[in-house]
């Protein structure tokens, strides 16, 4: 197993009487994009402000490249300290100076670089960002989206090899939070940088990223893959993941993968009634995530559900969302006729879905489908039981092909 890039072991810090962080524990490993998560106030920022070295622990160390970087010399930490970055929330872009000057500021103040070599840079990245051509403007002249491509631009401009993000997205409407969120993973993968993120846009953040840390009363309470977070038996982050990770589940009208379960079991041993179970699910899901990142795909299992939810309509007892591909529903019909008809309208619905067209992903394009299976419930069988029986009988609703309607 790799080991860490940067390490907190047992960090206390207290502001005055206030406690902040009591004795956090934390990894954040080489080449990911490790996102901290927790209710206002428990302590995120603080915990970047130490990474970086902005504050220091009052107990405990951070380790970065498995060294104290609070006990090597001065010199030692202020030359590692220009393999990190900050994109600050609020972008801190300065107004009086041009978006080149602004990109070009970390060159000329931490480089011997000539004029000529940050010119080259600095062209060089906004190109890479998609910002090329806006270099004589201003900050007050872009857009809020444009501002953040800024800011990363401004980030990624030293090569660093750690870039921190202190509520990327605040401020931004969902489409552009969702484009600022794509870009950060798209970049990072280009750039090769280890990423931390500090954000309050659950679920959405957590498609980009491949650990989660929560923390609440100054400790870390949970570290692990999004998968394992919404397995996770704590109790708080039980409930932050019922408040906050799946609130876009709720708008599509779907439960997290463990209340379905429990509700499931509830109306399975309700013998008098007569239901089915609907499995749908996104064919080479994880090939759509890596050519164009976590969160078009998890938006296509979200617009699943909605499409089932306008076609079935007052069918569906629960629906719920499994694994990162899959949709699975109970409906209150076992005429195999019916459900096969319930499926034919719902597959029509799908084909006309934007994502169902080449022309939506502008830079990668990958052929996917979506099947859906059906069984009647039997009272005996588990979920999972179910869930194989569902693949057996399942059929094409949909399919992407590349280049084609």
């Amino acid at each position: 197993m790799k080991s860490p890039l940067i390490e907190f072991r047992d960090v206390h810090k207290r502001y005055g009487n206030k406690i902040v962080l009591n004795g956090v524990n934390l990894k954040v490993y080489p080449s990911e994009v490790t996102t901290i998560i927790g209710k206002s106030g428990v302590g995120k920022s603080v915990t970047l402000k130490l990474m970086i070295g902005l504050d220091k622990p009052d107990r405990g160390d951070i380790l970065y490249r498995g060294h104290s970087i609070h006990n090597m010399p001065k010199s030692k930490w202020k030359e590692l300290k220009k393999e990190i970055n900050f994109m600050f929330q609020n972008n801190a872009l300065f107004d009086s100076m041009t978006i080149y000057e602004n990109i070009a500021l970390p060159l000329v103040e931490t480089t011997n670089m000539s004029d000529k070599e940050i010119k080259k840079r600095v062209l060089d990245v906004m190109e890479t960002l998609d910002i090329a051509g806006q270099e004589n403007k201003y900050p007050s002249q872009l857009s809020g989206g444009m501002q953040k491509r800024v800011a990363l631009a401004r980030a990624v401009v030293t090569d660093p090899k750690v870039v921190l993000f202190d509520e990327p997205t605040t401020g931004l409407d969902p489409i552009r939070r969702n484009s600022v969120l794509e870009m950060i993973l798209r970049k990072q993968r280009e750039f090769g940088f280890t990423a931390v993120l500090v954000s309050h846009d659950v679920p959405h953040v957590f498609y980009i990223s491949s650990r989660i840390a929560v923390i609440d009363d100054g400790k870390i309470i949970f570290e692990g893959t999004p998968m394992e977070l919404e397995n996770c038996a704590h109790p708080v982050v039980h409930e932050f993941i019922n408040s906050l990770e799946f609130l876009k589940n709720d708008v599509a009208g779907m439960m997290t993968s463990r209340d379905f379960e429990k509700f499931f079991e509830k109306i399975r041993r309700e013998k008098a009634r007569k239901i089915s179970f609907i499995l749908y699910e996104i064919d080479r899901y994880n090939d759509l995530i890596e050519k164009v990142g976590y969160i078009t795909p998890y938006n296509i299992v979200c617009e699943i559900a909605s499409t089932c939810r306008e076609s079935c309509g007052s069918a569906i007892v629960a629906m719920g969302k499994y694994g990162i591909d899959k949709v699975v529903s109970v409906v209150n019909e076992t005429d195999p006729e019916k459900i096969k008809t319930h499926l034919k309208v719902i597959g029509n619905n799908l084909k006309h879905r934007e994502f169902m067209h080449s022309d939506s992903y502008t830079e990668s394009c990958v052929e996917f489908a979506i099947y859906a299976g059906y069984t009647i419930v039997d009272n005996e069988k588990s979920l999972k039981q179910l869930i194989d029986e569902a693949k057996e009988n399942r059929i094409l609703l949909a399919k992407l092909l590349c280049g084609k309607k």
